[in-house]
């Protein structure tokens, strides 16, 4: 399967999720640094609708362009982060 524009920004969407669930998470586990991991999660839900804007404002044209990969890793590289992020 090859990712096209919009799916890298569904990936990117999925990061950013798994990252404000692990800064919720890291909160309770370590009350001593629950604001600053609250003010991380903030970010990452900021982000997260970055994305999400980014993907809605994409023109139709673009959604299934697929991103320059002249060594063919893209993919790899994009599902391997997205599973191990967060």
């Amino acid at each position: 399967m090859k990712l096209s524009v919009e799916a890298i920004l569904d990936v990117a969407q999925r990061i950013e999720q798994n990252a404000a669930v692990y800064y919720g998470k890291a909160a309770e586990r370590f009350p001593e640094f629950a604001d600053v991991m609250g003010q991380l999660q903030v970010m990452e839900v900021q982000h997260e609708q970055k994305f999400m804007k980014m993907q809605n404002n994409l023109e139709e044209e673009f959604r299934s362009k697929m991103p320059a990969d002249p060594f063919g890793e893209l993919e790899s590289y994009i599902q391997a982060f997205a599973d191990t992020s967060g």
